[in-house]
């Protein structure tokens, strides 16, 4: 007699080797950055650190302090189209000097300018009294609404303005959704 392998005796088939699966039910861990809790941490971030930056102050530079509100009606109608500086000048004349400064600088020719389409300017002349090259210098006015809140804030900048020079500046404001009815002078700053 033949010898056979006893899981070939009877006609029985050989058992399948054991191989591991997974379960149907089972559920299989996900990286940290796919997780919802992981992408709310990274934006509280982001919105911490762009609130910081857009909170800190003058750094200690110089800043004029803030004059009274000048009516954008005064200086120039906003409904009335596009106006020109020269027209916005002559309308008022206190316009041109309602942003006094103290020794180091002068402001004149102040203007309210509606750009059109919700694009808004006051434009003026900045000439540099300090006894010195100034490495940068920015003025800045509120715009006011018809009830005097705030509605938002026009600023321009320049850098490199020599002593006795003249900087004819145009402070732009953005929002086509409100017109401002006024402007107020906030400060300028400079060092």
């Amino acid at each position: 007699m033949t010898s056979q392998d006893p899981s070939q005796q009877n006609g029985a088939a050989a058992p399948a080797p054991e191989t591991t699966s997974v379960q149907p039910g089972a559920t299989q861990k996900k990286p940290f950055f796919k997780k919802w809790w992981f992408w709310v941490i990274i934006v509280l971030v982001v919105v911490a650190i762009a609130g910081g930056a857009a909170g800190s102050g003058n750094g200690g530079s110089n800043a004029a302090q803030p004059q009274d509100a000048v009516s954008a009606d005064s200086a120039a109608s906003p409904d009335s189209g596009a106006a020109t500086e020269d027209s916005a000048a002559s309308s008022d004349s206190d316009a041109d000097d309602s942003a006094e400064a103290d020794s180091d600088y002068t402001i004149t020719d102040e203007a309210f300018v509606d750009n059109g389409y919700g694009s808004y300017s006051i434009t003026g002349t900045f000439t540099n009294a300090t006894g010195r090259e100034l490495s940068y210098v920015q003025v800045t006015y509120r715009m006011l609404d018809a009830d005097g809140a705030q509605i938002g804030t026009a600023l321009a900048n320049t850098n490199n303005l020599p002593d006795g020079s003249a900087w004819k500046f145009d402070a732009m404001y953005f929002d086509s959704d409100v017109v401002p009815a006024s402007y107020e002078f906030v400060e300028v700053t400079y060092f």
